[in-house]
């Protein structure tokens, strides 16, 4: 008798239980992997640039606002991106989340990179992070033009897999149509490409498949500037 009692109540408290959402209700969130960059891309050392992140919903509660983590390395010399996100991404659904502040690589001696998403009672912080990996080479700013130093800026350039190059660009102001050149080593013109103005600035990204592994120079100009820099790929 008092066995059946026991059991009678605990289906009882297992009714209670599903009639009341809020007690079964979860908070998991994460990131399932970064955009942008993507894993297997090149990044200059001393660049700067724009980092994106794919962030879930995995639990059965509506998430309101969570942290945002990036970084490359641990113990170094590079600042985190670390953010508040506040919105709302409903159970089951995904958002891109990109940082409003940039990355800037300046230490590569611990390259363990991760990017999580945390949000208040997350019930299952084993997901938070996703662990891109990251190929790094070193970039030679050459010398700009001639007192136009600083009407063109090359921000941040990332060799993309699958012989991609994106190129992150400041110009000052109404400069015109903005021209970039591939060069080899010995100055021979492999590439060249016209963008239509840019009046504050923007990404390019060319297509660099055909080209075989080395070293090569990029040249980014407009009718005030010069900016040129060596890279790898």
């Amino acid at each position: 008798m008092n066995k059946r009692l026991s059991l009678f109540a605990a289906a009882i408290a297992a009714l209670l239980v599903s009639l009341n959402p809020a007690a079964n209700a979860q908070t998991n969130a994460g990131v399932s992997a970064v955009l942008d960059p993507v894993t297997g891309s090149t990044l200059i050392i001393g660049s700067t640039f724009p980092v994106t992140a794919q962030v879930f919903n995995n639990g059965t509660t509506t998430i309101t606002t969570m942290q945002i983590k990036f970084n490359i390395g641990i113990n170094n010399t590079n600042t985190a991106l670390d953010e508040i996100w506040t919105d709302t991404l409903a159970p089951g659904d995904t958002m891109s989340y990109t940082f409003t502040a940039l990355f800037t690589l300046n230490d590569t001696s611990n390259s363990s990179t991760f990017c999580l998403a945390d949000a208040p009672g997350d019930t299952d912080p084993f997901n938070n992070s996703a662990y891109p990996v990251y190929n790094f080479a070193g970039v030679t700013t050459m010398s700009e033009a001639a007192g136009l130093d600083e009407e063109i800026m090359i921000d941040h350039l990332i060799v993309v897999p699958g012989h991609a190059l994106k190129l992150g660009l400041t110009t000052a102001g109404d400069n015109g149509d903005v021209e970039v050149f591939i060069l080899s080593l010995g100055g021979r013109r492999i590439i060249s490409q016209t963008t239509v103005e840019m009046s504050t600035g923007g990404e390019i990204l060319l297509n660099l498949s055909y080209l075989p592994h080395g070293l090569y120079i990029v040249v980014v100009r407009n009718n005030q500037g010069v900016a040129v820099r060596k890279f790898i790929i």
